[in-house]
């Protein structure tokens, strides 16, 4: 399913870049979205990303407890988010390379211990559904991550314990997906989505894909089909 950019409002930080102000990512591509709390509020993360007292820090998004999604850094720049890595726990780091130059930063406003209003949670995954899709990473546990994930000793609470991670990644998955019932962590999903998007596959008018389901014979047979028409 083709996921559609949410409303986004502009406002932007002098604060991106290495050295600050440089546009560009070199040759790194995004390969993950770093999911951060900002401890406080949506009007003060505004006022701080446009501080020098922050110490030059920014994010590429900030998403309100009412849904209101703001931007600071262009995509195709490096935001300050999350450039100390210390006792990572996130696969995909790359050795000696600042984790800022190939990562997408998203604050949310609130704190650790609080529940993510439903606004909130509606905002963040039409966001990182349209990220995903537009940087074509598959949705798993490694390519959506916590800021923790890269630094678990000063941010080893950053975004909290009771942020929604397996709604997040349920609901991800359905719309990359197209189906209710796929699991987010299922071995096949990527390659589900990959065959669905070629026109390969489909599900059932239900939107479910019923993957344990038997295969017959006919079906398979129209598989194969649409297989040689791609191929042709």
């Amino acid at each position: 399913m083709r996921a559609e950019r949410p409303p986004v409002e502009w406002i932007g930080s002098p604060f991106y870049g290495y050295p600050r102000g440089t546009k560009g990512r070199k040759d790194y591509k995004v390969i993950a979205i770093v999911n951060h709390i900002m401890a406080g509020t949506l009007e003060g993360t505004d006022a701080w990303f446009n501080d020098e007292k922050s110490g030059g820090v920014s994010a590429h998004f900030g998403i309100g407890k009412d849904g209101t999604i703001h931007q600071y850094v262009s995509l195709g720049d490096v935001a300050r988010h999350a450039g100390i890595v210390r006792e990572p726990n996130w696969p995909l780091l790359i050795a000696d390379v600042n984790p800022n130059w190939y990562t997408i930063g998203i604050e949310h406003e609130g704190y650790p211990d609080e529940q993510m209003p439903e606004a909130q949670f509606q905002s963040t995954l039409a966001l990182q559904s349209w990220l995903v899709e537009i940087f074509n990473l598959e949705v798993n546990q490694n390519t959506i991550i916590s800021h923790s994930r890269i630094d678990s000793v000063v941010k080893g609470n950053c975004p909290g314990s009771n942020f929604p991670w397996e709604r997040l990644f349920q609901s991800l998955t359905s719309q990359a997906t197209g189906f209710s019932d796929v699991p987010f962590d299922h071995w096949a999903a990527a390659a589900l989505k990959r065959v669905v998007d070629a026109g390969i596959m489909s599900g059932y008018p239900d939107k479910t894909f019923q993957g344990d389901n038997a295969v017959t014979r006919y079906e398979l047979a129209s598989t194969i089909d649409r297989l040689m028409k791609k191929s042709n």
